[in-house]
């Protein structure tokens, strides 16, 4: 915790950009890393937000330059814009469709979600994995996609109705069950 909050709750981009601010440099390790997801919707939703919350945290930390943050600014924007999405289409489907303006901006936040996803995707699997088996994960991926959106959405959601305490708190997502 020498480093503050903004170094405490997703410490990983935190020193990940500490380390590139002192000049150290970083190539992508090809590897799998295995971990416990949540097994509740609810833990989940809270271990996102707990995210979302320490990449805030980390998007204003004074003590890494500007243009270091500035691609984590971006997509954390976007992120938490994500919102906006969901009710542009609830708003198009029970009445006139939105302004123009409006509109060009949840398409540019819908792209930037899409490539995000999809960026993450071609660099977790490889067709030398198996063809069948990266075409069906890529399927699912894209299939599911609305509705790992709207989680990620409700994420944001919950982390704006419980800004103070989860910028300032933090939850431990229970990982293990008992037998």
């Amino acid at each position: 915790f020498g480093h503050g909050v903004a170094g405490s709750i997703t410490e990983d981009a935190y020193f990940a950009l500490m380390a590139r601010s002192r000049g150290v440099r970083f190539k992508w390790v090809d590897a799998f890393m295995y971990e416990q997801s949540p097994f509740t919707l609810r833990d989940y939703v809270r271990q996102r937000s707990r995210w979302l919350a320490g990449l805030l945290h980390v998007c204003s930390a004074g003590a890494i330059a500007l243009r270091l943050r500035l691609i984590l600014i971006f997509m954390t924007s976007v992120w938490v814009l994500l919102p906006l999405t969901y009710i542009a289409i609830l708003m198009w489907s029970l009445a006139d469709a939105p302004s123009a303006a409006f509109m060009r901006v949840v398409s540019t936040l819908r792209f930037c979600s899409t490539w995000y996803y999809l960026l993450g995707f071609y660099l977790t699997y490889r067709l030398r994995d198996g063809v069948g088996r990266y075409f069906s994960l890529l399927y699912l991926q894209l299939l599911f996609m609305p509705m790992f959106g709207l989680i990620e959405a409700w994420a944001v959601v919950y982390t704006a109705i419980n800004l103070k305490t989860v910028m300032n708190g933090f939850h431990v997502v229970v990982k293990e069950q008992k037998a």
